[in-house]
């Protein structure tokens, strides 16, 4: 009885090693899953970064384009402002060029006239040009 018991007592023990053996074997290979797994996770950290920082980049460049979009619109906004007021400006002058007299032309000087003497009309379609291109200015300023 003595030897049944010793010869399962050895089984066991066999048993006991084979046991430890195939435990050692699998935390070895938890081990090495545990390493690629920690691999990896820096990886994806790292990935995870770059993606961050690509879509931190993609914001500042869309926030840009929003700012130059604005400022585009602005320009646009005050291109039409101006063409508005030019159109105006130019309806004042022609308003003003048909109250001056029928005989009076501004691009031609009548040869009767010398030089030394200078007609009321003359002066008055010149004081009207002068406060036409004034009113202009001031327009295109204000």
């Amino acid at each position: 009885m003595a030897d049944v018991k010793e010869d399962e007592i050895s089984e066991l023990r066999e048993k006991d090693r084979e046991h430890d053996s195939r435990l050692d074997s699998l935390t070895a290979q938890n081990q090495t899953q545990d390493f690629k797994l920690k691999s990896q996770i820096a990886k994806d950290k790292e990935h995870d970064f770059r993606l961050d920082s690509l879509v931190n980049k993609n914001g500042a460049q869309d926030a840009e384009i929003h700012r130059q979009a604005v400022k585009d619109e602005e320009h646009d906004i005050k291109f039409q402002n101006l063409e508005a007021r030019c159109n105006a400006m130019e309806k004042q002058i022609r308003h003003l060029m048909k109250m001056l007299p029928e005989h009076v032309q501004l691009d031609e000087i009548p040869e009767e006239n010398p030089k030394g003497k200078v007609s009321p009309a003359a002066i008055a379609a010149l004081v009207c040009g002068v406060a036409a291109l004034i009113l202009s200015v001031v327009n295109l300023l204000v």
